[in-house]
């Protein structure tokens, strides 16, 4: 990402760190139901753009593909 924003020159990094999005959330996070967050959140720009049923098929193989890497996706910071 730094990269990318150093090859823009409109912008100087101060600093760049890690911050916990979910500061209340212990141990692994609830796929399903995150998936369900972000499926509120960007449905409606999605709809518009692709056939029916292709929207429920990329939430659908979100929710796979984090399942099958979960064991990386812990809702602490090291």
């Amino acid at each position: 990402m730094t990269e990318l924003i150093n090859q823009n020159g409109s912008f100087d990094i101060e600093i760049i760190e890690l911050t916990n999005l979910s500061p209340s959330t212990k141990g692994p996070i609830n796929i399903p139901e995150w998936v369900k967050h972000v499926r509120a959140a960007l449905e409606g720009m999605l709809t518009p753009h692709f056939a029916p049923g292709i929207v429920d098929e990329l939430f659908s193989r979100l929710a796979q593909k984090l399942l099958d890497s979960s064991e990386e996706l812990e809702s602490e910071l090291p």
